[in-house]
């Protein structure tokens, strides 16, 4: 499976410390991004693809997010744009930065026939000027590398990827974030991201640190864990070691974003799952991972730890209607409480499993 490929990948690739920052950075026209955000993805609509979610409009995204990361936002191989104009301006209308991730119906097959040595891309300059049309601060590339082990790594997109990242930069202030796995094989690898290059063009990095290991009900009430765990069966990626990957790569430190997973997952479910169904009693303990107030503010206070930013996925799987009391979006405020140096606020109904790691 994927994620046992992964494990296998980690433990092949060795580990040492890192300490990161952040540094401020000017948009496109909209408003400022600070020094060290919050960002929070969104896609919106949950209730339509998932009748057993809750939507979450966007004029009601938590306040604790400095951005918004907008991911509905495509573009095919004869520079089409796919995107909801309307919606995007009801999330424009936050009055918060927002970020465009791209995506491709191919993933990380469209890259290799796009990118070449010497190439000039007309998408660039679409994207750019649609962005820059709309008032958006930037643009998030997350599709740059196999997230699937069964998805043969194209030695064309490493080295052409830098010139593509300039030249959707172009001479404008557009944010540029390029999304990276935490996994050594990759990162490590110059062929397949150049950072001695890259550090130049790029304005954050987004650590991809969710979706990388299993639920394992009963060892860890989450699936990722801040520290670290012993090899074997039960074994989880967790973000110190992460931390530490990333300390052997040329990557600008001070550019780190990292993802913190929010969701509850069902073990051997593909399915999302959410505290709106936590909260209504609508799980089953023994089969689900379910982080709690404490395991969430231990990731904020992590990545402050890091001086690094924090990506909060999903703050639309939260609480989002206080439906276990103790006030709307009680996980994504833990988070930034541990991150902005606040205080944990513990949810008896939100608190239904105990931390067994940390």
């Amino acid at each position: 499976t994927m994620i046992l490929f992964w494990s296998f990948v980690y433990l092949v690739y060795g580990l040492s410390a890192v300490q990161s920052g952040n540094t401020p950075q000017k948009n496109a026209g909209g408003p400022s991004i600070p020094k060290h955000p919050v960002m929070c993805p969104f896609s919106g609509n949950e209730a339509e693809n998932d009748p057993g979610q809750l939507t979450l409009e966007p004029r009601n995204i938590p306040q604790e997010c400095d951005v918004i990361i907008y991911q509905n936002f495509s573009i095919n191989t004869e520079s089409q744009l796919d995107i909801d104009e309307g919606f995007l301006n009801q999330i424009l209308a936050t009055k918060k930065p927002v970020i465009l991730e791209l995506s491709h119906d191919e993933s990380y097959n469209y890259w290799g026939p796009l990118l070449g040595p010497n190439k000039t891309y007309k998408e660039t300059k679409v994207l750019r000027d649609f962005a820059l049309a709309h008032h958006v601060s930037g643009i998030l590339i997350g599709d740059a590398y196999p997230d699937d082990p069964t998805i043969q790594y194209d030695v064309n997109v490493g080295p052409n990827l830098p010139s593509y990242l300039r030249q959707l930069k172009g001479d404008s202030n557009l944010i540029i974030v390029l999304g990276i796995p935490c996994y050594g094989v990759i990162l490590k690898s110059t062929c397949a991201f150049n950072f001695a290059e890259l550090n130049s063009i790029v304005d954050f990095y987004h650590v991809d640190s969710w979706g990388i290991n299993y639920c394992i009900p009963g060892v860890f009430n989450g699936v990722v864990p801040v520290g670290k765990t012993e090899h074997g069966s039960n074994f989880l990626l967790g973000l110190e070691e992460i931390s530490e990957i990333i300390s052997e790569t040329q990557v600008d430190k001070t550019k780190l974003i990292y993802s913190l997973e929010l969701w509850p997952y069902e073990k051997d479910s593909l399915d999302d799952k959410s505290y709106h169904q936590v909260c209504t009693n609508n799980y089953t303990s023994s089969t689900w991972c379910i982080e709690n107030s404490k395991s969430l503010f231990a990731k904020g206070v992590f990545v402050r730890q890091q001086n690094a930013g924090c990506s909060i996925i999903f703050v639309e799987y939260d609480d989002i209607q206080n439906e276990c009391g103790c006030g709307a979006f009680i996980g994504t405020k833990n988070i930034v409480a541990g991150y902005r140096g606040g205080a944990v606020k513990p949810c008896a109904k939100f608190d239904v499993q105990s931390s067994t790691l940390t």
